[in-house]
């Protein structure tokens, strides 16, 4: 089995579970952002598993773990601000503030076309969780493939992420929309969705 990564997806959760506690990932994978499914083999034909997020949540998490660690500034820019920058700093290289983790979800699974199913998404041998109902999403994903249930151990938790996520301005809806538009058409989230299911 091979864990593709995606920044801020409860990936460390997953990829610590399957290496340490069922030794069933290869070795190599799940550890590091740089992965994408365009470095995997065409003929590999063992699992390929990975996770999605509403990228509303997920811009919300990327801005209290990055901006308090990799590259501080939460002193610097209020989370409007960051909103408004993460498509350059997602792209631009040469920025101070460049980090791949900003991209998209499906920037590490293109250029794939998916089918939903009970626990997320699936492409032949690639199976996507969701991440808003992920203990849920995995289990009845590990039933598919004939594995048992596994209560997963929450690990890389950001204890001093803020616990509610502010409300966005509709110039920040229009922004995430815009950067993350590949997330929202391949997997369906929008903010209406993301506010109904109450996630902080």
């Amino acid at each position: 089995m091979i864990f593709i990564h995606i920044p801020k997806t409860a990936g460390w959760t997953i990829a610590r579970h399957l290496r340490d506690d069922e030794r069933l990932m290869d070795n190599g994978f799940g550890f590091t952002h740089d992965i994408t499914m365009r470095d995997i083999p065409e003929n590999y034909k063992d699992i390929v598993l990975s996770v999605v997020r509403c990228p509303f949540d997920r811009v919300w998490s990327m801005y209290n773990f990055y901006g308090f660690t990799r590259k501080a500034f939460l002193d610097v820019y209020t989370f409007e601000d960051f909103v408004s920058n993460i498509g350059e700093w997602s792209t631009n290289k040469d920025h101070e503030y460049h980090l791949i983790e900003y991209k998209p979800c499906y920037y590490w699974i293109e250029p794939n076309t998916f089918e939903e199913t009970e626990y997320g998404w699936v492409n032949k041998n690639l199976h996507l969780l969701r991440y808003e109902n992920l203990q849920e999403s995995y289990d009845i994903f590990r039933k598919s493939v004939g594995l048992e249930p596994f209560k997963l151990l929450k690990r890389n938790v950001n204890a001093k992420k803020k616990k509610k996520t502010p409300k966005y301005t509709d110039k920040m809806i229009e922004d995430i929309n815009s950067v993350f538009s590949s997330d929202i058409k391949n997997f369906g989230y929008n903010y209406e969705s993301f506010l109904q299911r109450g996630i902080s």
